[in-house]
């Protein structure tokens, strides 16, 4: 199918096929997903092939005819400015009904099973391409993967300097980091949510709005992918992953060296706060790391202060101001709040006796949303605001 405009009155005023370019390398499916094979398209043809395509909903102030299915793959970021629309989207549609997905027909669209499993990986390559285009990612390989034990490789997406090809060149570089690290699921590099990426568009499920906020204050980037291997190996993932870039004496200390004085900024979601949590726990090289983190955002964190009752510098880390909880709004039986469902963005969280037992005197704010597959997308400026606070101070040039 060209690359044409394609109209739906009842669901906007514009929308633009996204053109197929080829991205550098691809990371590879997870281990765990044996519905993808090898004789199925990916990406952009994967879904033309399953029925479905990515088209982009310009919004009133970028609805002009004039933009074009090639600008369109570059809509949230203009590479000299930077600059990011939060009404622009890029949504799924199913191409026979000329529909758009979203959370009342996704059930009936995208059946569970081998075609939702197969749309999703492909929404999560689309994803994983813009990443590469846009911000010049590229796919770094931690750890081979293994035939006779049917494990994939473990990869991450890293900006240019962190490459391989260029580890020489950026041992003298000292700009900060940025750390991103999923949760745990079916999500890949870059992806935070795949329900997000199929019924709320590319960057509502997607990184692109951390890594474009990163890209425009000249921070690297680090997108570690904690389920290559499977939901239940993403701890021995990112350990492995960890290591890779903070204390590997495999690489011969050339990516220790390159980063090892660079401030870090974290951004752990979910299952990926406590496997990083339970990092820092774990000797002499994770605590030089734990120095580095100039600010560590939690969001839906599963760690728990007790396990680190032995080690008192951690235990005074993860409750002081270098760190920031942020709990998405969904009530259940065991919270003792009042009516924190329709809580803002940011507004300050109030604790209970049990709430603090687990987290301490953690810096913690809400969500302003209740769902835990979009709060990355909802808190995405109080996430901001908690990194570009310390940034204003200078304190990364000490």
């Amino acid at each position: 199918m060209g690359n044409a405009l394609f109209c739906n009155e009842n669901k906007c005023n514009e929308t633009v096929q996204l053109k197929k370019d080829q991205p550098q390398a691809s990371l590879n499916p997870s281990s765990n997903n044996k519905r993808i094979s090898d004789d199925v398209p990916r990406g952009y043809d994967g879904l033309a092939f399953f029925g479905f395509e990515y088209r982009h909903i310009h919004c009133p102030n970028h609805g002009a005819a004039t933009r074009s299915a090639s600008a369109a793959h570059s809509h949230c970021c203009d590479r000299d400015c930077l600059l990011f629309c939060r009404d622009c989207t890029t949504r799924l549609f199913h191409l026979e009904s000329n529909t758009m997905i979203d959370e009342t027909n996704c059930k009936q669209l995208l059946r569970c099973g081998k075609l939702f499993d197969n749309v999703s990986q492909c929404c999560q390559d689309i994803a994983q391409q813009q990443l590469q285009d846009q911000f010049n990612l590229h796919v770094v390989t931690i750890m081979e993967g293994s035939k006779d034990s049917g494990e994939g490789p473990i990869q991450a997406l890293v900006s240019p300097d962190l490459a391989e090809s260029n580890l020489t060149a950026s041992l003298h570089v000292s700009k900060p980091i940025f750390l991103l690290i999923g949760g745990k699921g079916k999500s890949r590099a870059g992806v935070l949510s795949v329900k997000q990426l199929l019924v709320s568009g590319i960057e509502k499920g997607s990184a692109i709005f951390h890594v474009v906020q990163a890209a425009k204050r000249g921070y690297s980037i680090i997108i570690l992918d904690p389920n290559a291997r499977g939901e239940t190996r993403g701890k021995s993932t990112i350990d492995r992953s960890l290591s890779y870039f903070f204390h590997d004496s495999i690489k011969e200390n050339m990516i220790t060296s390159s980063i090892s004085k660079r401030p870090l900024y974290v951004m752990a979601h979910s299952a990926a706060g406590g496997f990083l949590a339970r990092y820092l726990n774990e000797g002499h090289a994770p605590n030089a790391v734990m120095q580095r983190i100039f600010r560590l955002v939690f969001t839906d964190s599963t760690h728990n202060i007790q396990w680190f009752k032995d080690n008192p510098p951690l235990l005074r880390f993860l409750q002081s101001s270098r760190c920031l909880y942020i709990r998405n709004t969904s009530e259940n039986p065991s919270d003792t709040f009042s009516s924190h469902r329709n809580k803002k963005a940011g507004e300050p969280h109030e604790g209970n006796v049990w709430w603090h037992r687990r987290f301490g005197n953690l810096p913690t704010v809400w969500a302003g949303t209740p769902e835990h597959s979009l709060m990355c997308w909802v808190a995405r400026y109080v996430i901001w605001d908690f990194f570009v606070e310390l940034e204003n101070e200078g304190c990364w040039n000490s």
